[in-house]
């Protein structure tokens, strides 16, 4: 059985790292597709209320009405700015989200690779262990075959004296 890697608990860390950058990674993706969708929404809210505001200028003038539909512009702008500039923030908080989820990533990699490494050692070691002991064996087999013809020929030899 393979030893524990030892540096097992750094490689766990780093994994559960990974999955909380991919987590927050995906919740700012999600976030910034829902900004997105607002800002186009605030937009097709500004195209109407510009039709609006010029069919209040063609024909009887209801000054009312466009004093109203400008200022209602005028805000609706500031949220469209302010929606804008929240988007240019979520893209930030994305980018920098998706470079720390590729070093973790990368960090990650580096220790599973160490410990394929380790792995492999220990089975190489193993292996030459096997090896070596598979040598004794047949060495010591033959060390016996060679004593028992030795054993046979003394028995065989008659000592005359």
């Amino acid at each position: 059985m393979p030893p524990k890697f030892s540096l097992q608990n750094v490689l766990d860390y780093r994994h559960s790292k990974v999955e909380k950058l991919e987590v927050t990674f995906g919740h700012l993706q999600n976030q910034l597709q829902n900004a997105r969708d607002q800002l186009g929404s605030l937009e097709k809210e500004r195209e109407g209320l510009l039709q609006e505001l010029a069919s209040y200028q063609n024909g009887d003038l209801n000054l009312q009405k466009i004093l109203q539909a400008r200022t209602f512009l005028k805000r609706l702008q500031k949220g469209i700015d302010r929606q804008k500039g929240e988007i240019a923030n979520l893209v930030i908080e994305v980018e920098n989200a998706r470079q720390a989820l590729i070093q973790a990533k990368q960090d990650e990699a580096a220790l599973e690779k160490l410990s394929e490494k380790e792995l492999q050692i220990y089975t190489e070691r193993v292996n030459m262990r096997e090896k070596q002991q598979q040598n004794d064996i047949y060495i010591s087999q033959a060390h016996a075959a060679n004593e028992k013809k030795m054993r046979e020929r003394v028995s065989n030899v008659r000592y005359v004296f």
